[in-house]
């Protein structure tokens, strides 16, 4: 299982390279003391490889030795979410992946999550307010209002419903 959240938590002192492959560390205190005593250059020659595929897949790969501190938001968001997906969870989950990013690295974020599902299909939910974005990339919606289910199916039927329409457009 991955996740992201709703604030974009990368670490902006590290290269977007050593994000990718501190996301690919196995995590826990026993896991931390034998990467701090010399298993870190086996892990990165283990790692690299696919880190950098995912930086590529991103349009970051030309960022793969700059400190994350100098992309843009929406940059450091696509960065975050080839973090996780370099993990190959098979439940990601994503809190408002689209927020703050701009149309053309929309497009990236898209291209990224539709491939990784064709790649290897994994259970996603993403919580997202940008409709068109989620009308995109999914292929069953839940739309929430006040709390409680108010419809759900493919996008094109949630398109279509009049009870989302009253609620949201009416």
């Amino acid at each position: 299982m991955a996740r992201t959240f709703q604030e974009c938590r990368v670490f902006p002192e590290l290269t977007c390279l050593e994000n990718m492959l501190f996301a690919t560390q196995p995590k826990g205190l026993g896991s931390t003391l034998r990467h701090a005593f010399g298993r870190s250059a086996v892990h990165r020659r283990t790692h690299e490889a696919e880190a950098r595929r995912w930086l590529q897949l991103a349009t970051l790969e030309r960022y793969a030795d700059e400190p994350a501190e100098i992309l843009s938001f929406g940059q450091r968001r696509l960065l975050e979410i080839a973090a996780v997906l370099v993990t190959r969870p098979r439940l990601l989950l994503l809190d408002e992946p689209a927020a703050g990013v701009n149309p053309a690295l929309l497009a990236v974020l898209r291209d990224v999550l539709l491939g990784q599902q064709r790649a290897r299909p994994a259970v996603v939910l993403i919580i997202e307010h940008n409709m068109e974005f989620i009308m995109d990339v999914s292929e069953r919606i839940i739309v929430m209002h006040q709390g409680a289910v108010l419809e759900e199916g493919s996008p094109a039927a949630i398109q279509a419903s009049p009870r989302v329409i009253e609620a949201y457009l009416g």
